[in-house]
C-alpha cells in the first residue's frame, strides 16, 4: 500500500519541477553559471573592448561598463563612488588620456564574480612609458560583465 502511494505522487513531484523552474526564473533568479572557459573569454574580450574604448576616448561607452555601485580607487588613493561619479570624472578626463595597453597576468572566476590582477600601460605621444598594477573585481548579469 506504501508503494502505491509513493507511485502515485511521483508524477505530482515532477509537474511541480516544471512549474516551479519557469516562476523561479522569473523572479529574477539566475540560471546556471557560465562555464569558466566561457566566462574567461568574455573577461578578455570585455578587457579587450576597455582599451579599445579607452584609446577613442570614449568615456560614455566605457561608464556602461561599470555597475552603479561600482568603486574605483584611483592611483592617488582618492575614490570615485558609482556609475555616475566615474562617468563623470570619465568625461571630464578624457581628452587627456594616453594610449593604452591593458594585459591581464591572473585572473580568478567564481560562478558570477570575478577578479583580474594585471599591468596598465600608457604611452605618451613622445614614446615615454608608464606601468602600473590594476585589480578589478567584476560581476555577471544575466548576458554581460561588468566592473
Amino acid at each position: 500500500m506504501r508503494a502505491g502511494r509513493v507511485g502515485s505522487s511521483l508524477p505530482l513531484v515532477a509537474l511541480l519541477a516544471f512549474v516551479a523552474a519557469p516562476s523561479a526564473q522569473a523572479q529574477g533568479i539566475e540560471s546556471p553559471r557560465v562555464p569558466v572557459r566561457t566566462a574567461i573569454k568574455e573577461i578578455n574580450t570585455l578587457r579587450a573592448e576597455y582599451a579599445d574604448l579607452y584609446n577613442k576616448k570614449n568615456a560614455r561607452a566605457l561608464t556602461a561598463i561599470y555597475l552603479p555601485d561600482a568603486v574605483v580607487v584611483r592611483a592617488d588613493g582618492s575614490t570615485l563612488l558609482g556609475q555616475s561619479a566615474i562617468g563623470k570624472t570619465m568625461t571630464d578626463e578624457a581628452p587627456t588620456w594616453q594610449e593604452v595597453a591593458i594585459a591581464s597576468d591572473t585572473m580568478r572566476v567564481f560562478g558570477n564574480t570575478a577578479w583580474d590582477i594585471g599591468t596598465w600601460t600608457t604611452r605618451s605621444p613622445e614614446g615615454t612609458a608608464s606601468v602600473s598594477r590594476y585589480l578589478v573585481v567584476l560581476r555577471r548579469g544575466v548576458e554581460k560583465w561588468q566592473v
